[in-house]
């Protein structure tokens, strides 16, 4: 998540605020809230139980087996009873041993956040990406903070927040966006931006722990509220700087792992007291680090003329503006495939998926209307050329596959949990979206189309679409699971 214009714009906007330094948020700010709240309606504790969310932005699988390896997260490792950081050994799977679940894509922090916090996939709701194309075809850019009153009117109705508000429940969020709907939520804080622009993204996510902190030890667990969800972006921001794979990210992940260990003493505390307490940490995608930026404008292309173009990190989307056949798009996608460090074109059609590689392979994923577990579509995929690029795995180079059409769950399990896996069904999810562009385009593994970081995500890689899922109290069945389904597993939709 790219948070910098946010905290630009708190910057520049600092003296307007100046004079009402007292009302900016502290450690006890939503802790007050939340009494304030009881206090007018006693009713919405939630002695039943609680859910903690924890999403640490940006933390990929490889993060999180490094960091296992070398004793840096030793106390996510104790409370989530994390086994060692290593990898099956297993030829087939070399899946990592402890749970992980499947990033929507764009594998992009705004279209994660809202299936996450709406229990929907990119096929039900309309944040399809970072940027999104408006209905006057103006791009829409959910990382400055002057459209989240827009993300907000868009999915305020659909959030667990809304859902439990409507419930006489009370969820409280530790994260800036979606805040229409919530009633105790962190607020803006000039100190957290000053933070952010020194590039100490320790103190930014140490000040929202702090308060939680603070909430926990302050209220008596039988009054704690049926649902906090905590986002910490420090770790997406280093890797964005730095690099995923840097010593800083790798230190940052130490730091917070020490961070967390008070939060951790007090949910255990809660536990021991017989409050049900059930805990959950993930992240909304991955990381990939960057060598390469893909310049591709439409009037280099000649493309003007029929689409429009909108890069989004390491995606780029094209919309049609007039007609334009299935040959013009297919065409299109050619182009751009051309221009080098772009992997994937997939176009799409009435009910299929044309797919490209760079190296010319060309594949279809054929789709049909069914009643699976994690949306409205099957799919079979097969190749339609003789050249198959790799790394794919041997299920994904089968032409075809066999019938029926598999669910996208049933697709991972028969594919294997490697190289590419959750790409067939990422890409049936996408496209059901009525929103979604004609034509969408991924970088290869190390470049971006806008950006210019050291690390960045968006596309399909695994590293990118598998995400850690460590949870304590919670069943969950077996993974990967869609993280836009979390919080069904966890009854709270």
């Amino acid at each position: 998540m790219k948070l910098a214009k946010r905290f630009i714009f708190f910057l520049i906007t600092a003296p307007l605020f100046a004079a009402n330094l007292v009302d900016c948020s502290t450690p006890t700010t939503v802790v007050d809230q939340y009494k304030a709240l009881l206090h007018e309606q006693p009713q919405l504790a939630s002695p039943s139980g609680t859910t903690i969310f924890f999403l640490i932005d940006g933390f990929s699988i490889p993060m999180l087996v490094d960091a296992l390896a070398h004793g840096r997260v030793e106390n996510m490792k104790r409370f989530f009873h994390t086994p060692a950081g290593n990898f099956d050994q297993d030829a087939k799977s070399k899946a990592p041993i402890f749970p992980f679940g499947r990033a929507s894509f764009p594998t992009l922090t705004y279209p994660n956040l809202t299936s996450i916090l709406t229990g929907e996939t990119v096929a039900q709701h309309p944040i399809i990406g970072n940027k999104i194309l408006g209905d006057t075809d103006k791009t829409i850019d959910f990382e400055d903070v002057q459209n989240w009153q827009d993300l907000d009117h868009r999915i305020k109705s659909q959030t667990i927040f809304a859902k439990l508000r409507a419930d006489q429940q009370v969820g409280v969020s530790y994260t800036y966006p979606f805040s229409d709907t919530t009633q105790v939520k962190e607020e803006e804080n000039i100190l957290a931006a000053l933070a952010y622009a020194a590039k100490d993204y320790a103190d930014v996510d140490l000040q929202t722990i702090e308060s939680l902190k603070k909430f926990l030890q302050t209220i008596p667990p039988d009054y704690w509220p049926r649902f906090f969800f905590v986002h910490l972006i420090g770790v997406d921001a280093s890797a964005h700087e730095f690099g995923p794979a840097t010593a800083k990210t790798k230190a940052y992940i130490a730091k917070v792992d020490k961070y967390l260990a008070p939060i951790f003493e007090q949910i255990e505390k809660a536990e021991a007291a017989n409050h049900k307490v059930s805990t959950i940490l993930t992240a909304d995608h991955g990381f990939v680090t960057i060598h390469h930026e893909i310049h591709m404008r439409s009037e280099d292309l000649h493309l003007r003329q029929h689409f429009q173009i909108v890069p989004d990190n390491r995606v780029a989307s094209l919309f049609v503006k007039d007609k334009a056949g299935k040959a013009d798009r297919e065409a299109a996608a050619k182009q751009v495939l051309a221009l080098g460090h772009v992997e994937w074109a997939a176009v799409k059609n009435d009910s299929s998926i044309e797919l490209f590689h760079m190296k010319g392979a060309h594949g279809r994923i054929d789709t049909v209307t069914s009643n699976c577990p994690y949306g409205a579509k099957a799919m079979r995929f097969q190749w339609l050329s003789s050249k198959t690029p790799e790394p794919l795995t041997p299920a994904m180079a089968a032409s075809p596959l066999p019938e029926p059409f598999f669910c996208a769950d049933g697709y991972d399990r028969q594919a294997g949990f490697q190289n590419y896996s959750a790409m067939i069904p990422a890409l049936v999810e996408y496209f059901s979206n009525p929103k979604s562009p004609d034509v969408v385009f991924v970088a290869d593994k190390d470049s971006e189309f806008s950006g210019n970081y050291h690390g960045n995500h968006g596309g399909l890689t695994d590293e990118e679409v598998l995400v850690p899922l460590l949870t304590r109290h919670v069943d969950l069945p077996p993974t990967p699971l869609p993280t836009s389904q979390l919080l069904h597993y966890l009854h709270l939709f």
